[in-house]
């Protein structure tokens, strides 16, 4: 959780947690974040790339 926050505050958004589930052994997190489009584009490449990132939805 704290790894997604830090990519949050990179890319100056603000965010909530929405929902947490744990399953097999994962936790899925659901957050609301909020802030203009071109830092939302950034954030979303960021996490293209990064290995951490199991999956994203928007």
């Amino acid at each position: 959780m704290a790894y997604c926050q830090k990519l949050f505050e990179k890319h100056r958004l603000k965010f909530i947690i929405s929902k947490q589930q744990y399953t097999d052994g994962h936790l899925t997190t659901s957050w609301i974040v909020t802030g203009k489009s071109v830092r939302h584009e950034a954030l979303m490449k960021d996490l293209m790339e990064d290995e951490k990132i199991t999956g994203y939805q928007f």
